[in-house]
């Protein structure tokens, strides 16, 4: 499988040469509320502007150039969702609340899938669940399930408020700065969309975990012999969940909120919601106990 650079750059020689293929042709253009615009009906040929060897690499320093702030938002909100990861309060919080519903079996995954969705969906939670597998595989096991749905607990959870992006700064906000929209914009029908996709994902994967706990040869896993290092007692992975954790989701939860309303009321764009974040990753590293050298790394 190449790898993502590799494949960004395959895409810049394809687009090289579709130049040479593709007739070119332009818009009229007016600038609304600072917005370039395109106006309808005004398409008309242009020159042809057929791209080259050396027009390939340049391209990833001209567009580097280009989207200068786009770029910056990304480093800026990457650097304060790695402080907040580095305090483990994220990871503790679903953890300790997966662990507060044992007793209500039927409740923990579709409450499960939930936390990942909204993990997905405010902050493009991704790469973040994979210490919860080694939580949920030997918790989903010994509820009767399969360690397959573990997985897909926390991995469609997530996926699917990743899918249905309502505030994700690394979709949702680059492609409006890109596209020019003003930030929020549509907010409502990305709302509905996320829970249209967290309830058809959790009918899905409830329907497999309640035909496995009926009849275990249904998995699809079964012949499966999982590693018996996975099948340990999970109260052993759970994160303790302490006050300061607590701190940091309460920090998280007030910067989230803030910024939706200066999004939605005060027309905050990149530069404001790039504050929102960097304030947000300092403080939670301060209130976390890290040292400085510790934030500064991770920011």
């Amino acid at each position: 499988m190449p790898q993502t650079l590799t494949i960004i750059f395959l895409l810049i020689v394809l687009m090289a040469i579709l130049t040479w293929i593709v007739p070119s042709g332009n818009f009229e253009r007016v600038d609304i509320d600072g917005r370039s615009v395109v106006v309808a009906g005004t398409y008309e040929k242009a020159p042809s502007n057929p791209q080259g060897i050396t027009d390939v690499f340049t391209a990833p320093i001209n567009g580097f150039i280009d989207a200068a702030e786009v770029v910056g938002f990304v480093l800026i909100v990457g650097g304060a969702f790695g402080i907040v990861n580095k305090t483990g309060a994220i990871e503790a919080v679903i953890a300790h609340t997966v662990n507060k519903m044992k007793k209500f079996q039927f409740l923990i995954i579709p409450i499960s899938m939930i936390l990942f969705g909204l993990g997905g969906t405010t902050f493009g939670m991704s790469e973040e669940t994979l210490p919860f597998y080694m939580i949920f595989i030997p918790l989903m096991t010994s509820m009767g399930y399969d360690s397959l749905t573990a997985v897909a607990t926390v991995f469609i959870g997530a996926t699917a408020g990743f899918g249905a992006a309502t505030t994700n700064p690394f979709s949702v906000g680059i492609a409006q700065a890109l596209s020019q929209i003003v930030p929020g914009s549509g907010i409502e029908f990305r709302v509905v969309m996320f829970i249209i996709y967290m309830a058809i994902s959790i009918g899905f994967v409830m329907m497999y975990a309640n035909k496995v706990k009926k009849d275990p040869k249904k998995s699809l896993v079964h012949d499966i012999s999982l590693n018996q290092e996975l099948m340990v007692n999970s109260d052993t992975n759970i994160k303790e969940f302490t006050k300061r954790e607590a701190m940091v989701i309460a920090i998280f939860t007030i910067g989230m909120a803030i910024m939706i309303y200066g999004v939605l009321r005060l027309e905050w764009y990149i530069t404001e919601i790039a504050m929102i974040f960097t304030a947000i990753g300092i403080i939670s590293g301060i209130a976390s106990g890290l040292k400085q050298d510790e934030i500064v790394i991770h920011l």
